[in-house]
């Protein structure tokens, strides 16, 4: 499964006091929608955050995410409240015969 959602967020109030900005504002909602969508819980989470200087707040506006599940299904999500570009792509599963998303 692919996920990509680059953009840019200018947050106030408590938003920009998170430590785990992108993590916690939104990523999470994806995780819990990724265990929905395959009925399956994630074995293994590889993440790298970075901060952009250019947006406000002290926590992470980009993420990377790799996230194994026990079924075998590999999921990658790419998240950024500080990009420059504006993409959004509804997450794609890749299968032996085909695919399904929007894409």
């Amino acid at each position: 499964m692919t996920h990509i959602l680059l953009g840019r967020r200018w947050d106030k109030g408590w938003r920009n006091d998170r430590v785990r900005r992108v993590m916690s504002i939104v990523s999470i909602h994806w995780l819990d929608g990724y265990r929905w969508m395959l009925g399956d819980v994630p074995e293994t989470v590889y993440c790298q955050t970075s901060k952009s200087g250019s947006i406000l707040g002290i926590g992470e506006t980009h993420t990377s995410l790799v996230i194994k599940f026990g079924t075998g299904c590999v999921d990658s999500l790419t998240e950024s409240f500080g990009s420059h570009n504006h993409l959004n792509t509804s997450p794609v599963l890749d299968f032996d015969n085909g695919s399904l998303g929007d894409n």
